[in-house]
């Protein structure tokens, strides 16, 4: 059995991306098409209305479901949790889990327009994004500092 020195801790982190926006957007886009599309293949579709019905469904349950299931499969649709053990770290999404090493990690900076930090690799990256308000940020801000990675104004 493997003894962790150090901090022990579990951050629950903020999504990447816009996902709720997406899904929005898509899901308005989708249930228009859906309330103007069938009437206008109803009206005018002729012989074709059938088939015309059968496309235009599936395009809707596409413009529908698709950012759902992109936002599943990216690990955006539930928000990615950090754990730290020792000078260990590893990020758990829905669809698995990665280690982050410390010697990866370029820095951090403070976004203001989503009010939180931005843990970035040396390549500009981002690999997390946090805050400070939420269980154990500051922990997580003082075991960053710790590791000798440093805040920059912006990268």
């Amino acid at each position: 059995m493997e003894r962790v020195f150090g901090p022990r801790f579990t951050l629950q982190l903020r999504r990447t991306g816009p996902t709720g926006v997406w899904i929005a957007l898509e899901m308005g886009l989708g249930l228009l098409l859906f309330l103007f599309g069938v009437p206008a293949v109803a009206v005018f579709g002729g012989s074709w209305t059938a088939g015309s019905l059968d496309i235009l469904l599936a395009e809707t349950i596409i413009l529908i479901a698709g950012p759902w299931v992109l936002a599943l499969v990216k690990g955006q649709l539930f928000p990615p949790v950090l754990t730290v053990e020792g000078d260990r770290m590893q990020i758990t999404t829905f669809g698995g889990f990665r280690e982050l090493r410390l010697e990866d990690v370029g820095g951090f900076y403070f976004q203001r327009s989503g009010e939180c930090y931005i843990l970035y690799d040396k390549r500009g990256k981002t690999l997390a994004k946090f805050s400070t308000r939420d269980d154990f940020g500051p922990q997580f801000m003082d075991f960053l500092t710790d590791h000798n990675i440093i805040y920059r104004q912006h990268i």
